[in-house]
C-alpha cells in the first residue's frame, strides 16, 4: 500500500485547445513529485500526440478513450 499522498491531473491538450493546461499541471505535478507525492495523468487521447513531453515525464499516464459517464470509472482505479 502507497502511504504518500496522491495527486491525480485530469486534463487534456489538442491542437484544437492547446497544451497550455497540461503543461502548467506537468510544472505542478514535477514539483509535487520532487516534494513526495504519488502523482498521475488521466488524459484524453490527443493529449500524448499534443504534447509528446509528458510520456517522458516519469510519471503514470493513463489515456481515457471512454465516454465522459464512464471516466469516473476509470479514475476510481488509482
Amino acid at each position: 500500500m502507497n502511504t504518500r499522498p496522491l495527486a491525480l491531473f485530469r486534463c487534456d491538450a489538442s491542437p484544437t485547445i492547446g497544451a497550455g493546461h497540461v503543461t502548467r499541471c506537468l510544472a505542478l505535478a514535477e514539483e509535487l513529485a520532487a516534494a513526495g507525492w504519488q502523482v498521475a495523468f488521466a488524459v484524453g487521447g490527443e493529449t500524448l500526440e499534443t504534447l509528446p513531453v509528458l510520456s517522458t515525464a516519469g510519471i503514470e499516464i493513463s489515456v481515457i478513450d471512454e465516454p465522459t459517464s464512464l471516466e469516473a470509472v476509470t479514475l476510481g482505479e488509482w
